[in-house]
């Protein structure tokens, strides 16, 4: 049995209850936020899933939809085994610029941003970051010119001088492979090879 009320504890708020559990399963407060779970009976959220009581609050530019449990907790997308699960972001420009794929077809995850995809990682685990067909455990594609050394594809540097760093990468137009040390302030720099660890 089931019972549509105005709550007796929380101002303007619709409560459904289940009367024979004597629970209440969802509230409709006065802001018009929806609340699902005896933990949600004062919705944080457009959406309040409650499995559990977290303790925790979500933040004020993320609580559209709020899931929460007092242990762990999740949300689950499924699709068939020939189609995409995804979570895809936008705006007025666009209805998917962004977006979190999984593609079910060959059980693989990637990242898009500004509608490309940036990050792939295959089912075998190899992460590609502009290839979707990696073939080393990390595997990266970037034009890259070796008389620039600043456009290679991987860089490494220091937090406190961000212009001085390692890059690697591969010329296309020389057919050439290179690892650089650059300051750009005064263009390349000495670069240690050591294979001794001395």
């Amino acid at each position: 049995n089931w019972s549509i009320i105005n709550s007796n504890s929380i101002a303007d708020t619709l409560e459904f209850k289940d009367e024979s559990a004597s629970a209440i399963r969802m509230v409709i407060g006065s802001t018009g936020r929806v609340g699902i779970g005896s933990d949600a009976s004062t919705p944080a959220g457009k959406l309040h899933v409650a499995s559990g009581n977290s303790g925790g609050t979500p933040d004020g530019g993320a609580e559209t939809l709020y899931v929460e449990n007092a242990g762990e907790a999740g949300v689950t997308i499924h699709a068939s085994t020939s189609t995409n699960a995804m979570l895809a972001f936008g705006d007025s420009g666009g209805a998917m610029l962004g977006r979190v794929l999984y593609a079910n077809s060959d059980d693989s995850l990637s990242l898009w941003a500004n509608n490309s995809r940036y990050l792939h990682i295959t089912s075998s685990g190899n992460v590609g970051i502009g290839t979707s067909s990696p073939g080393a455990p990390l595997h990266v594609v970037k034009d890259s010119d070796e008389a620039d050394g600043s456009t290679g594809a991987i860089r490494a540097g220091n937090a406190s001088d961000v212009s001085s760093y390692v890059t690697i990468g591969y010329d296309d137009t020389t057919d050439v492979g290179f690892i650089q040390s650059i300051d750009e302030s005064v263009a390349y720099k000495t670069l240690c090879l050591n294979a001794l660890g001395g």
